[in-house]
């Protein structure tokens, strides 16, 4: 009713949201992590030239993750690598992958705390959304005429149709591009914004997205 008396909208971040994968991403470490081993073993190969034979050169070179694999054999020729060490070694790296998943869990849960969101419909003609979103049949709809704003409207301009996928948002693309130091689209959170999981497609949903925070309303 607050919305209708004073011509507003409500946005809210998407953790307060029902569903908890709500704009979260999804980075597969080990492509990423492997991706920046071969970027330092190609810029460290005439350093290396001078430690390994091109026997172990050649072999790191076609290992999935050239770090991991030299790790073990760079350590081993000071003679005080010993295989209980070099197990060791190994369960670091994969203690590296786990604590990159935390911190993966961590970034989802800022960036869905630092967006705001307006939720719109296509339909009216939705039971199931009746009984969620207007109190079990008891509310009423707003009907926005967007088809009437112009292109310019910043309203227009930040408003999207929901993607619905069985699959979380892959970022992997944006963060191999952004290890690299070359350009990439920065806005690629906006987009996991948009994402949902094909179970809501019922819902025809679009959405008016901010990349600020809620304001808290007192």
């Amino acid at each position: 009713m607050r919305d209708l008396q004073a011509d507003t909208v409500w946005l809210t971040a998407p953790e307060d949201f029902n569903d908890p994968y709500d704009s979260a991403i999804r980075v597969a470490y080990t492509q990423l992590r492997a991706n920046i081993g071969r970027s330092i073993f190609s810029r460290s190969l005439p350093r290396l030239q001078e430690h390994l034979s091109p026997d172990e050169l050649r072999e790191a070179s076609v290992a999935e993750d050239p770090i991991v694999a030299l790790a073990p054999v760079l350590l081993s020729k000071s003679g005080t690598l010993n295989t209980d060490d070099q197990k060791l070694l190994l369960d670091l790296l994969s203690r590296f992958q786990q604590e990159s998943t935390k911190q993966l869990d961590a970034l989802n849960n800022g960036f869905r705390n630092h967006l705001s969101v307006c939720c719109f419909s296509a339909t009216d003609r939705s039971i199931v959304m009746w009984s969620h979103y207007a109190d079990r049949h008891r509310g009423f709809c707003l009907e926005y005429d967007v088809a009437a704003m112009p292109s310019t409207d910043v309203r227009r301009r930040l408003l999207f149709p929901v993607i619905y996928s069985s699959n979380l948002f892959d970022a992997t693309p944006y963060f191999l591009q952004a290890s690299t130091g070359n350009p990439f689209n920065n806005l690629y959170l906006l987009l996991a914004s948009i994402h949902k999981a094909q179970e809501w497609e019922y819902e025809q949903e679009w959405r008016f997205v901010v990349p600020a925070k809620p304001p808290t309303i007192t």
